[in-house]
């Protein structure tokens, strides 16, 4: 088995494993739960590779250049097609890589944007895009259909910031 790791300038990890034949690339990255008329926009998602669709919020990596808000913004409008002009950045996970994080948001104040022309490609299967309750939210994740474990743990976190919930019409 070869594997190899590099650091690049930017932040970005790449780890290559040539034995199983797949590729990780890391760097900070970025989720929204967009709020809109008191409810979240979710995604359904279908990255998993397991012909599982699965329920997400948008996100991606940080670009070399762009800050964490930018990207947010960005990651948004390519896979809804909907910009959320004012974020709130409510917590930060860690993943297992050194020195990278996913920056949660919470986005209000939705325009219309344009989607990007890859979502829907086999790469980036992105289903519905569809509002729901907090409270749906909360099932979500508590019961296994979300697609991003740290997502979870960013909507357990934000479950406990009762002021913050209440300020975006929540609950």
């Amino acid at each position: 088995m070869s594997d190899f790791t590099e650091v690049y300038n930017d932040g970005t990890i790449q780890v290559e494993r040539s034995e199983h034949g797949w590729h990780v690339w890391a760097r900070p990255a970025v989720a929204t739960l967009m709020v809109r008329s008191g409810k979240i926009v979710l995604i359904e998602d279908k990255k998993t590779g397991n012909d599982h669709w699965l329920w997400s919020c948008p996100g991606g990596m940080i670009e070399q250049g762009e800050s964490s808000e930018e990207a947010a913004a960005r990651e948004c409008e390519e896979e809804t097609g909907l910009i959320p002009t004012s974020l709130h950045k409510f917590t930060t996970i860690p993943t297992d890589f050194p020195d990278t994080y996913v920056d949660y948001y919470l986005g209000s104040d939705i325009t219309e944007g344009t989607p990007a022309p890859w979502i829907g490609t086999p790469e980036e299967m992105i289903g519905k895009v569809q509002d729901h309750t907090w409270q749906e939210l909360y099932n979500f994740a508590i019961n296994y259909q979300l697609r991003d474990p740290r997502l979870v743990v960013a909507i357990l976190q934000l479950s406990k910031q009762k002021s913050l919930l209440n300020k975006y019409g929540l609950v």
